[in-house]
This record gives C-alpha cells, structure tokens and sequence, in this order.
C-alpha cells in the first residue's frame, strides 16, 4: 500500500472520477468527453445511492433488531422518502440541476412508488415518493433556470 492509498479503501471510485476528469482537458472535444465519460456516470451513481442508501436501510436493519427509532413502518418510510428528497434537492442545488442525477433520483423514486403498489403498502408511501418527485423536479427546474438566467447576458 503506498503513500497515497486510501486507508479506508473507499476513495477507489472517487479517484478513478478525479482522474477522469484531469485527463479528460486532454482531449480536442473535452468537455463533451468529459461530461459523457465522468459527470453523467457519476450523476448516475450518486443518484441512485442517494435513494437507494435509505430503502436498504428500511429493508434490512429492522431484521437486524433495529426499530426505526420507534416509528411505525410507514412512518419510517416517508421519513426516508423525505430524507432521501432532501439530500437530492441539496445535491441538485449544488450541481445546478444535473440532469443525469435527477433522472436517477426520479427513476428510483418511481421504482418505490411500483413496488409499495406491488407489496399492499400504505398508500402514504406512494404519496410521498410521488411528492418527492414533484419536488426534486421543481428544484432541478428552479436552479436550471437560474443557471440560464445567469448566462444569459443583459
């Protein structure tokens, strides 16, 4: 293990982007390049980890002994849904909108809504899911157009 490495072993897809993305000014067309090879892959990743960090948790932990904090199950899952919203509405208010993230985002919010539907859950769960998309929709637009605002001159 050299200097550089990282000790705790998860920087492996980080430093794999931040190369990407140093080498990518390289190229005749980089900025195509660099958006197509590291920012949409990545926007895809952090997208889907964003939503998918909180369903494991709700599908998993409770077999491990775990109560949700005291909530019920629903409960517990549109406080997830909630959460996992926020943290995307945050991300895409960093990005300014990053398509390739709010397709993720929306994708597996629309992946919860089919499988509650599947599964009898309570329609809270749909009901959230499905205001979050309306949301991290109505952000993504809401910085996109201030980000073309901003460029636009006069």
């Amino acid at each position: 293990m050299g200097d550089d490495a990282d000790p705790r072993g998860d920087g492996g897809l980080r430093d794999c982007g931040a190369g990407l993305a140093t080498r990518s000014g390289d190229a005749p067309d980089a900025a195509c390049w660099r958006r197509w090879a590291v920012i949409v892959p990545f926007g895809v990743y952090a997208g889907w980890t964003a939503c998918a960090t909180f369903v494991n948790i709700a599908e998993v932990a409770p077999g491990l002994g775990w109560d949700r904090f005291g909530m019920s199950t629903v409960a517990y899952g549109v406080v997830s849904i909630a959460a996992a919203g926020a943290i995307s509405a945050l991300v895409l208010w960093w990005t300014r909108g990053e398509l390739a993230f709010l397709a993720t985002v929306v994708w597996a919010l629309i992946a919860i809504i089919v499988a509650a539907r599947l599964r009898g859950h309570a329609p809270a769960i749909v009901v959230a899911a499905a205001f979050t998309i309306v949301a991290v929709v109505i952000v993504a637009i809401t910085v996109s157009a201030e980000r073309l605002r901003i460029r636009r001159p006069g």
